[in-house]
């Protein structure tokens, strides 16, 4: 049976067992702790669902114990409070837990409203372990030791395994809406309500250090994004099939104009462009457009960079003249940009691929390019140095719509964030194109510009409720500083390329009010139009 402890506003440990406890200092209310059997018994009797779905793909076992929390309350600290009203309830709690040395576990915490956010285990130092010349730095290893003792040798010690715990924030409930209550998008994590506390784990790469992430993200793009290349077909349903169709003869698209599908971070033709099937007319429209030579391009966009997409696209096509309009979404059109801005050359330089040429009678035009979301002047999630904090956002965005799912992959997310764990903060290649100081997007915003081939569609959002308490701070979206943003895009980032802002024609914008975000922006009828509108 579940075990449930009385919170009474102490900071005594509370043993959970299997290897947990916790301390909840300042709250009072009801912890339960369930066993990994006893979590284990209740996930065989739910449906899975798609926070299930996720951690499978990211090698992920969720039967390592759930604590469910209720009637959370917590005391003001006065001092506090007559200095920083903000800040006068605690509501943190510590968890403690040992962790093996051949796994990697981490806390996925998922509050009333159903946002989920992601949380790395702090490492403890051992008990009684001896402190090495090595690691005493500025210090004799000889210096006020006794004779006696320096020439008896150190006890062999036993290594324990690690131990760590998680300090987690606890965010208060949103108040309920007037009226009867949306559903939650996101998985009750079992089927319980309220705020829930999953301890996931897996076993370790065994990769080289700062490797993990790397490693883990390159083995999910080979399994959850195997099919790769061109590919497409006589329909806007054949466009966007899963798997793809690839394509075998470009026979039909030689010499001639064709509208080009280039996706986002983590994601595909079908599921970047999926909002595509509730527009058939718009579909359709497009294809008459183009005389039906329409192609999407699949590529990995984690482990390599902008670069080396561009220059897989290259190698991917038979020798010929191609000549492309582009409908690109997020950093899909930096890949674009990159075919039409830079020369083979400079893609191999930026590649590390210096001996790279196109493949012999091979050339590429690219005319009007649609940037949708696109991070023209890069992103601060791309951050290296934020990534932890940037995949919890993303999971926290995920488990707030249910659109954003088939955009970007929670299982790719997931990946990373135990690749993090395990071996600390790592490079991908993918990414970090994306950081405002990249070499790729210093490339690409030298001037001069030729404003008439771009075109854009952005989006100004302001969370609100459980997710903006997920990713704030003190008011503040800490990530962005404040600067307008649809979650993963800076605004205005979106309609300045190459440090000139394109002319107000050429771009759409949606407000606030308008609820438009990063990931659905495919589900508005007016992003279509506005594409209708600027091609060919």
């Amino acid at each position: 049976m579940p075990t449930t402890f009385a919170l009474n506003r102490t900071s005594r440990r509370l043993e959970l067992g299997n290897g947990k406890f916790l301390r909840a200092p300042s709250l009072s209310g009801n912890v339960t702790w369930q066993s990994p059997a006893e979590h284990a018994a209740l996930l065989a009797g739910s449906t899975p669902d798609q926070m299930t779905r996720a951690l499978a793909e990211a090698g992920l076992e969720r039967e390592n114990g759930l604590l469910s929390l209720e009637g959370i309350t917590p005391s003001p600290a006065p001092r506090v409070a007559e200095a920083v009203p903000e800040r006068s309830r605690h509501r943190k709690i510590l968890v403690g837990t040992t962790i093996a040395s051949d796994e990697v576990e981490f806390a996925i915490y998922r509050d009333e409203d159903g946002v989920v956010s992601l949380h790395l285990p702090i490492p403890l130092p051992t008990v009684n372990q001896a402190v090495t010349a090595t690691v005493a730095l500025g210090v004799e290893a000889t210096a006020k030791v006794p004779a006696a003792a320096s020439a008896t040798p150190a006890p062999s010690v036993v290594p324990a395994p690690p131990t760590h715990h998680y300090w987690i924030k606890l965010r208060p409930p949103q108040a309920a809406p007037a009226g009867p209550a949306a559903p939650k998008q996101m998985a009750m994590l079992g089927g319980i309500g309220g705020k829930v506390i999953q301890f996931v784990k897996r076993k370790v790469l065994g990769g080289l250090e700062g490797d993990a992430v790397y490693l883990a993200a390159k083995a999910w793009e080979a399994l959850y994004r195997k099919p790769q290349g061109f590919h497409g077909g006589a329909t806007p349903a054949a466009l966007l099939a899963n798997p793809p169709a690839p394509v075998s003869d470009f026979s039909p698209f030689l010499n001639k104009k064709a509208l080009l599908f280039v996706h986002g971070t983590t994601s595909n033709t079908s599921g970047a462009f999926a909002g595509l099937t509730k527009f058939p007319q718009a579909g359709n429209e497009l294809y008459q457009k183009y005389s039906n030579l329409v192609i999407g391009f699949n590529h990995h966009t984690l482990t390599k960079s902008v670069a080396q997409n561009a220059i897989d696209f290259y190698d991917g096509l038979t020798s010929g003249a191609y000549e492309f309009d582009v409908i690109s979404h997020s950093r899909g059109g930096l890949l674009a940009r990159a075919l039409k801005e830079l020369s083979p050359a400079q893609l191999a330089e930026l590649a590390d691929s210096p001996g790279w040429a196109p493949p012999a009678g091979v050339s590429i035009q690219i005319d009007k390019i649609m940037l949708i979301g696109t991070p023209d002047i890069g992103t601060p999630l791309a951050d290296p140095n934020d990534l932890p904090k940037a995949v919890s956002r993303l999971a926290s965005i995920l488990s707030s719509f249910s659109q954003g799912v088939a955009e970007i992959g929670l299982g790719a997310l997931l990946t990373i964030f135990g690749g993090i764990v395990e071996g600390g903060i790592g490079a991908l290649p993918g990414l970090e194109d994306m950081d405002p100081g990249s070499p790729l997007l210093g490339e690409l915003n030298t001037p001069p510009l030729n404003p008439a081939f771009y075109f854009g569609v952005e989006a100004d959002y302001q969370p609100t409720g459980g997710l903006a308490r997920a990713i704030e701070n003190n008011g503040i979206d800490a990530l962005f500083l404040g600067e307008l943003n649809d979650l993963i895009v800076p605004t205005l980032g979106v309609s300045t390329v190459k440090g000139q802002v394109l002319p107000p024609a050429q771009v759409d914008e949606y407000g606030h009010a308008t609820g438009v975000y990063h990931l659905n922006y495919f589900y508005q009828a007016g992003t279509w139009d506005k594409i209708l509108q600027c091609l060919p």
